[in-house]
């Protein structure tokens, strides 16, 4: 399957859309997304702006793929027949066994998901996962939350959904859109065999949304940013400059709690 991997990452990268970043080979970098929420965060907090993000986390990401609804995102996304009939056969008829303190039960068989520690599956989940973020990036209902692009005209980009794997963040403009993004969530639930995490997903309020109600039917957890700690991504966690000085103090700490440690054992 290295092989496989090998041919499949360019063809995957060419396809998937510019806001996903895990896995692919054009230079994108994961820690886009984490510099991302930092700035939009500023951006949102200063005087007389708002808007929300919220943070999505898939349940057994790859456990969860069904092969239909793979076999039809490759399809409409252009892979050829060939290939598509390849994988096809990879993921048919598929058996496994489970052991328990080196006794091995029957076998049973899979009907859905895709290998974890194969070379190719993280790029076969990337085709799934684009299919949701399509459906986001096209969506008219939804808006998201506008950006300085920089140079001499100082123009502005919207910037709505950013991808690392599974890691979905959606930026919006206004709270009360997150009941037509769960909408769209639910329908790709529907289709392709995935469950958002309730508990690992997480909506953030920035600025003037602070003052409103948090919207309520998503079943997640909102958070005012600056009043309470964000979730962490990639190890760090967004914060005001407070916050963030306080990590780092808690950081240091730790660093020189394991240097006294190494030190009283090798004295």
């Amino acid at each position: 399957m290295k092989a496989v991997q090998l041919k499949l990452a360019p063809a995957t990268t060419a396809v998937v859309g510019k806001t996903q970043i895990a896995y692919l080979t054009d230079g994108r970098r994961m820690w886009d997304n984490t510099l991302l929420l930092a700035e939009v965060a500023r951006l949102l907090e200063a005087e007389g702006k708002g808007g929300a993000a919220v943070q999505v986390d898939n349940t057994a990401a790859f456990d969860r793929v069904r092969w239909d609804f793979l076999q039809e995102a490759m399809e409409a996304m252009g892979y050829p027949e060939e290939f598509r009939e390849f994988i096809k056969e990879i993921y048919t008829d598929l058996q496994f066994t489970i052991r328990v303190n080196g006794q091995s039960g029957g076998r049973k068989g899979a009907s859905n998901g895709v290998r974890q520690g194969c070379p190719a599956s993280p790029l076969i989940f990337l085709i799934v996962q684009e299919a949701l973020l399509m459906a986001i990036r096209g969506d008219k209902e939804l808006r998201g939350v506008k950006v300085v692009t920089g140079g001499e005209e100082g123009g502005r980009a919207e910037v709505r959904e950013r991808c690392m794997a599974d890691d979905t963040v959606v930026y919006l403009e206004s709270a009360a859109q997150a009941r037509r993004l769960f909408e769209i969530i639910g329908e790709f639930e529907d289709a392709s065999g995935q469950k958002l995490n309730p508990s690992k997903s997480t909506g953030v309020l920035f600025g003037e949304e602070k003052l409103r109600a948090a919207p309520e039917g998503t079943g997640i957890r909102w958070i005012k940013f600056g009043e309470e700690e964000m979730d962490e991504g990639l190890g760090i966690r967004v914060g005001t400059e407070e916050q963030v000085r306080r990590q780092w103090e808690e950081a240091l700490r730790e660093v020189v709690g394991e240097m006294r440690i190494i030190y009283s054992q090798t004295c």
